[in-house]
Formats: C-alpha cells, sequence, structure tokens
C-alpha cells in the first residue's frame, strides 16, 4: 500500500466531519430504541447494511465499470469499515455505552502502528506519547481490579476490534482517493452485512438473541435511521477519510465519543465516575496529541473538494 501522492484541502472535510462525528454520538439512542422493539445484538447491525445496500444499490449500478475496475480492492476496504461498524453495533448492544466508546476509540494506537507498517511514517515522539495515552485510558476505564485489566464481556472484545479494523479501513480510503465515495460507502455496508452475519454465527444463543419480529413498525423506523443517519454518516465519514490523514480521522472522530459518553451519562443510569472520565479523557488527548504532533506540510497547490464526487 503506498503513501498519498498529494493532500488534498483539509477544511471543509473536517468541519463535516466533526458534524457526523457528533452527530454519530447519539446513534446509541436509536440502537437502543429498536432493541427494545426486537432487533438486538448483532441482527441490528445485519438489518442496517442490508437496508442501506438496497438504499444504495442504483447508484452503484449506474457506474458499474467504475465499480468494476477495482472491485477486489474495494471489498476488502468496504470489509474493514463495514466490519467495524459490525462490530461496533453489536458492542453497544451487549456492554455498556461508555465502555463501547471508549474501547472502540483506542482507534488511535491501531492507526499509528498501521502508519508504520503501511504508509512508512516514521515513530516520533508524538506517536509514541499518543500510543501511551491510548493504553493508559484502556487501563483506566477498565480499572486495574485484580491482575491484568482485560475486557470483562463480550461487548468489550467487539468494540476492541472494531477500533482496530475501523482504523485499517481509515487507511485503506486514505490510500485510495480514486475511488469513488458512492462505492466505498455501499462496500461498507456489503461489509457490515458479511461480518454481521459470522457475528450471528460465532455468538452464543444468549448474546445472539432471537431473530428481529416481522413488526412494521420495526422496520419502518429501522429504514427510517438508516436513511437520516447512518448513510449520511458513513458517506460524510468515507469522504473525509478521502482527505484527511488517518491520526486526524481518529481526532474528529473523537467527538462521538464525547457526545455519546456525555448523552449516556445524562438519559441512562450506566455508570459514569472517575475511571471512565479520566479514562475518557486519555484516549481522547492521545488523538489530539498525535494529530498537533504530526501537522501536515502545506501543499503548493490546494485541490479543491466535492462532498458530492461519488
Amino acid at each position: 500500500m503506498s503513501s498519498r501522492p498529494r493532500r488534498q484541502g483539509e477544511f471543509w472535510p473536517t468541519l463535516a466531519l466533526a458534524i457526523a462525528a457528533a452527530a454519530a454520538g447519539f446513534n446509541w439512542i436509536v440502537l437502543r430504541f429498536l432493541e427494545a422493539r426486537g432487533l438486538q445484538s448483532a441482527w441490528a447491525g445485519l438489518a442496517l447494511s442490508l437496508l442501506g445496500m438496497l438504499a444504495l444499490l442504483p447508484l452503484v449500478l449506474r457506474r458499474p465499470r467504475r465499480v468494476h475496475a477495482a472491485a477486489f480492492a474495494v471489498f476488502l476496504t468496504g470489509l474493514a469499515n463495514g466490519g467495524a461498524l459490525a462490530l461496533y453495533t453489536a458492542s453497544m448492544l451487549l456492554t455498556e455505552v461508555v465502555r463501547t466508546l471508549v474501547l472502540f476509540y483506542l482507534a488511535p494506537m491501531w492507526a499509528a502502528a498501521l502508519g508504520l507498517v503501511l504508509l512508512g511514517e516514521r515513530l516520533t515522539l508524538a506517536r509514541v506519547l499518543a500510543m501511551s495515552l491510548c493504553f493508559a485510558g484502556m487501563v483506566t476505564i477498565l480499572g486495574l481490579g485484580h491482575g491484568w485489566p482485560w475486557p470483562r464481556n463480550t461487548g468489550d472484545w467487539l468494540a476492541i476490534f472494531s477500533g482496530l479494523v475501523y482504523a485499517y479501513g481509515s487507511v485503506r480510503v486514505y490510500s485510495a482517493p480514486e475511488v469513488g465515495v458512492g462505492a466505498q460507502t455501499f462496500s461498507t455496508m456489503l461489509g457490515s452485512a458479511v461480518v454481521s452475519a459470522v457475528v450471528l454465527l460465532l455468538l452464543p444463543a444468549a448474546a445472539r438473541g432471537a431473530p428481529p419480529p416481522a413488526s412494521p413498525l420495526l422496520w419502518l423506523a429501522t429504514a427510517a435511521y438508516v436513511a437520516a443517519m447512518i448513510i449520511p454518516i458513513n458517506w460524510v465519514a468515507m469522504w473525509s477519510a478521502k482527505h484527511l490523514p488517518p491520526a486526524r480521522v481518529g481526532l474528529i472522530f473523537a467527538l462521538e465519543a464525547v457526545t455519546g459518553i456525555v448523552s449516556a451519562a445524562l438519559l441512562l443510569d450506566e455508570p459514569f465516575g472517575w475511571r471512565e472520565a479520566v479514562g475518557s479523557a486519555l484516549v481522547i488527548a492521545s488523538t489530539v496529541v498525535d494529530v498537533i504532533g504530526h501537522r501536515p506540510v502545506p501543499a503548493a497547490g490546494i485541490i479543491p473538494v466535492n462532498p458530492g464526487e461519488g
């Protein structure tokens, strides 16, 4: 995987991603609403991704040659980004909201390691400090307890793996600016469907839950959620990731953790004490340190970007 050949303008991608990330912090509210009506664990990711694929299919069929030319690479990227979405969605319903958000945002640590291997980035002091902050945040949020602070349930593990594959997906999108946003978003939905199906097969029956009921209200609400949040947020995320380095994407998407943790503390009776607050701050601070320590060099010519490109 080669380094990106040129730097795009970053203001509009940064602003758009910040808005999308802040909105994504409220995803848990809709997911819990759907869960209460029968859309449980990885069934939620499968339903959301299948509906997203259905909605985006006409766009993909409009440009079959363009999609076919890089089909395998796009599928691998979609498997990573969609896998992150599927694991994240399942985790949100299998553990506490705060734990999902914080464990997912270990992604900057994974992105730093992948940048060394895949993009040839240097291991700078800022990057070492950022990775140390990420690890400290994980130890703090999980609690020292007795012995090594491993994740304590299936949902925690899914949150960690979702951050890992999300970091890899961000690197792939950044390294393939020629692939359209529509194709990347569709592949994300496809990857999410595949991984959700695998998770359903692997989860024990108690964690998997029953298949969703054939309720008109449930499926209308799910379709509305896909149209209003899932597709727009993922579309903006794919477009922004084409123009922003992975570390910057991690920093901005930390806004999701902020809005999600605060809203969960206000609306749910979930634990939020000093450990959660300090751990959240450390994980989010790690992305700040990494991005501030690696400011991009201004390009000689800024290439305008258009969020409608697909």
